[in-house]
């Protein structure tokens, strides 16, 4: 199993590479978050086309094809991707330049910026099922496999929530093996089978992020809905690439049966090499310059509520279960950023970590206990001694005397070659050079048993459920304050120690918000004083002091009342962990502009946290406001418009929506109909973001004037009538109709139509107008060569192809023989530029309209590809040149 490269990666580097080279990016680079292109210039589409420059642009585009195609391999180490760049050459390949570095690891991926995760339909693992974005799935964890031979991975979606085993029978597959633009991605059974449609190669980008190519098609991993992250939304390929985030969560385990799994995880240092998220195990060296002196209840840490209940009592699946809490193990937990464990404990001499009296597994099915936490804890500071991880101890099913003797044999253990132990266990907080590579211990547990004096087994936290509920508070209630005296020969060092909490618990989980949103204010307005007036003894006499305080706050995010069958930990946190990434308290670069976002929020523990939620809190100290990605909630680059769709329809380039969010047009109509507002537009618009949230009301967040906006043409396509049973001598110009289709009500539109005609039955010479009232027998051709009318400019023809038609000599009643006509003519609508090139080039031959000019399927060998190109190139050139000479010539139009 390849674990990455050697050695540490040096924090203050990890920042460094962190920030966004489009932070600085020059005018007309594309936006954070776009679809964007690796050959064509980032602004070009921002351009209205006109029927004109439509033709043309397809003549130069197809030319293109002559040099090279759009995201052909570049240079390593050359900006592939407007905004992202300098690229980093780790392998040869440059297209997958992790190498095979990925195997065996078990990842979940999301789209840069989203919350949602990939799942699979249905958030189970049934063959046949599309991949979508969710809100913690349980099929949101896939495991990747190499395979040399077309140099990537096969992702294999987990059957199990728990990583006890993988399933090879769920593969990710391009739907029907395509090339084709916009096909889902979905899980099918099997496995790779030496299928390219299954292979997909991984680019890091300088910021972390992966772009994702399948083999077969050569196009990337992309959204139905490229800005929406919301529920069902389809992954699919596109020609464009899309930025991804690999969160990576484990190893794979040996083999596929329950009995042969193992207890391997992912090292520190693989994280910060591979994925997408290098600051997790390390965040706290790479927080912008603090003190050693600073106390480390003064920084928000990201945590977990009953830190170890993810495999419990073989349970299956958390949608069923009341005691999961949890989607990822606790070594895994670390490196996403964790830096505080909720462990309640159990029975036996080394107690096991349990759940209100169900007790938790390991990953190989051996049970969890204390000491399996601290080898953990241990493994992780040893390999990143700038962390520290705060430790709540409970005993929640076991006895006093054993948890405090399980705890003694530790705390006093050295590191190798030091004098330093691995805990810190004082009664008051620490500074954060006292606290950096170490365990620090607060107990909801009282010291018992012979070993009850040995040690101070941290702050006294064993009446927490007894002081919250005498609070009374909604948000933070004070639970524990002491002064605390440490001698140190004649001299007295006082402290004086303050534990705020919200652990309401006992709510369904509707009804947490309130009580989590009031302790977050609660927490922003602790007291600025550093010190506490106490009475003291000096000399035996008693004065007043200024002591040295600290306010620990801890807010829990977790509820216990289920009352309904969708209410237990996962659901809860499904609605609860979307509103902390929204919160305002909080900080993300999509929805957030709130200042609060860089203020202290205190401890935040939450059921299924994962990497996004844990950067959503200490990201406030890892990197100065003035360089947070997207500097939070940045409006749109750009909003794109069809002619005649309504805002909800619009593309928005850069910024981001989150959930249900929307934008909507400020001091307009909304929806907004583009074809009657027309050209009240302008360039530029204003826009409004409006929040939707699941436990309130909808909410203005901000308003952005001036962003622009660009209306593009609307397609239409044609509908051929009225060229069946034609007979000689019948009035063509009555009975052959171009009928337009997507047309808006009320727009004076038409097509111009061409009649061609030659003896040996291909399309010829146009037919002289004065002639079309009474043909004689034969085949002809009928093209619609152009768009006339007022709002012709609004619209693109996207089927200007010709159909066949045949005149029949007149019967003795009256009637004609049937006409073959169609099926050799116009490309259908929606059809590529080539195949509207190759029927309306005008080029005499046996081929019929739409007929490929070189093969295009697996087989097709290099040199047929490359002269069906060189013969798309010209005959697209020649059908636009052709066009922009006739575009203005509609003295001969015929109506």
């Amino acid at each position: 199993m390849a674990q990455g490269a050697s050695g540490p990666q040096d924090p203050s580097d990890l920042l460094r590479q962190l920030t966004p080279s489009w932070l600085t990016r020059p005018e007309g680079d594309a936006p954070s978050g776009a679809l964007v292109s690796s050959a064509a210039p980032s602004a070009a589409w921002r351009t209205p086309l006109s029927r004109r420059g439509f033709l043309a642009a397809s003549a130069l585009a197809a030319s293109m094809l002559l040099v090279g195609a759009p995201g052909a391999p570049h240079t390593p180490g050359a900006s592939g991707v407007p905004g992202l760049g300098a690229q980093p050459a780790w392998a040869d390949d440059y297209d997958n330049n992790v190498g095979e570095n990925l195997s065996d690891y078990i990842i979940r991926l999301r789209p840069k910026g989203f919350l949602r995760t990939v799942s699979v339909h249905g958030d189970g693992t049934v063959v046949g099922q599309v991949c979508w974005l969710y809100q913690q799935g349980t099929s949101s964890k896939h495991h990747l496999s190499w395979h040399s031979d077309y140099g990537g991975y096969s992702i294999h979606t987990m059957s199990n929530f728990e990583e006890k085993k993988l399933s090879s029978n769920n593969v990710w597959s391009v739907d029907d093996d395509s090339k084709d633009e916009g096909k889902a991605i979905h899980v099918w059974s099997g496995d790779y089978d030496k299928k390219k449609s299954r292979v997909f190669k991984f680019r890091r980008q300088d910021d972390g992020t992966y772009l994702i190519k399948n083999v077969n098609s050569g196009k990337y991993l992309s959204l139905e809905n490229v800005n929406d992250d919301a529920n069902e939304n389809k992954v699919v390929q596109r020609g464009n690439a899309m930025a991804w985030e690999v969160e990576i969560v484990g190893v794979g385990v040996a083999g596929s049966s329950d009995d042969d799994t193992d207890e391997r995880y992912p090292s520190s240092d693989f994280c910060e090499k591979y994925s997408s998220f290098p600051l997790g195990p390390c965040w706290m060296g790479a927080m912008a310059p603090v003190s050693s002196d600073a106390l480390l209840s003064q920084i928000s840490l990201p945590g977990t509520h009953d830190s170890g209940a993810l495999s419990i009592d073989n349970d299956t699946e958390p949608q069923t279960s009341m005691a999961k809490c949890q989607q990822d193990y606790i070594p895994t937990q670390l490196n996403l950023g964790i830096r505080y464990l909720d462990m309640r404990l159990g029975n036996g001499d080394d107690p096991g970590v349990n759940h209100g009296g169900m007790y938790a597994y390991r990953k190989d099915h051996a049970g969890l206990k204390l000491s399996d936490v601290f080898g953990y804890c241990k493994t992780f500071l040893g390999a990143n001694p700038t962390e520290t991880i705060v430790m709540l101890a409970t005993n929640s099913d076991g006895d006093n005397a054993k948890i405090t003797s399980a705890f003694a044999k530790y705390l006093g253990e050295k590191k190798d070659d030091s004098d330093e132990t691995w805990f810190y266990d004082g009664r008051r907080v620490p500074t954060l050079g006292e606290a950096r590579g170490k365990i620090v211990l607060l107990r909801r547990f009282t010291p018992e048993g012979a070993d009850k004096d040995k040690y101070q087994y941290g702050i006294d936290l064993h009446d927490w459920d007894s002081k919250v509920e005498e609070s009374g508070e909604d948000g933070l209630g004070l639970i524990h304050e002491e002064l605390v005296e440490e001698k140190s020969g004649d001299a007295v060092d006082r402290h004086y120690t303050t534990v705020y909490a919200q652990d309401n618990y006992n709510v369904p989980a509707d009804d947490k918000p309130p009580y989590v949103d009031a302790a977050l204010a609660d927490a922003v307005k602790l007291p600025d004083d550093n010190t506490q007036k106490v009475k003291v003894m000096v000399d035996d006499k008693e004065q007043d002091a200024d002591v040295p305080k600290a306010n620990y706050a801890v807010n829990y995010t977790s509820s216990s009342r289920f009352v309904h069958s969708y209410s237990n930990p996962f659901y809860a946190a499904q609605a609860m962990n979307e509103h902390l990434y929204r919160s305002p308290y909080f900080c993300n670069s999509r929805v957030n502009t709130s200042s609060h976002q860089y203020e202290f929020i205190g401890i935040i523990p939450s059921d299924f946290t994962d990497a996004v939620l844990a950067r959503s809190v200490y990201e406030r100290q890892t990197l100065q406001p003035e360089i947070i990605p997207g500097a939070c909630a940045v409006p749109p680059d750009q909003v794109t418009l069809t002619y005649g769709d309504d805002f909800a329809s619009a593309q928005f380039a850069g910024g981001g929506r989150c959930g249900k969010d929307y934008y909507k047009l400020k001091g307009a109509s909304a929806p907004l109909d583009v074809a009657h507002a027309g050209a009240g537009l302008g360039a530029t618009c204003a826009l409004a973001y409006v929040s939707v949230d699941p436990f309130g009301p909808e909410q203005e967040m901000w308003s952005k004037e001036g962003v622009p906006i660009t209306v593009l043409p609307r397609p239409v396509s044609l509908a051929w009538e009225g060229i069946d049973g034609l007979v000689s001598a019948a009035d063509v110009r009555s009975k052959v109709v171009a009928k337009l289709q997507n047309v808006i009500d009320g727009d004076d539109l038409f097509a111009r139509l061409e009649f061609c005609y030659d003896s040996k039955g291909a399309p010829g010479a146009v037919v002289d107008a004065s002639k079309l009232g009474a043909l004689g027998e034969g085949t002809y051709w009928v093209r619609a060569a152009g768009l006339a009318g007022e709002k012709a400019v609004d619209y693109e023809l996207v089927d200007d192809g010709r159909v066949s038609f045949t005149v029949s000599p007149a019967s003795a009643g009256g009637e004609g023989a049937d006409a073959g006509s169609g099926s050799a003519g116009a490309a259908d609508a929606g059809s590529s530029s080539a195949d509207a090139a190759d029927a309306g080039s005008g080029s005499a031959g046996a081929a019929s309209a739409g007929t490929p000019l070189a093969p295009t399927g697996d087989d097709a060998g290099v040199a047929s590809r490359a002269a069906g190109a060189v013969a798309v190139a010209a005959a697209v050139a020649a059908a636009g040149a052709c066009a922009c000479a006739s575009a203005d010539d509609g003295a001969d139009a015929l109506r």
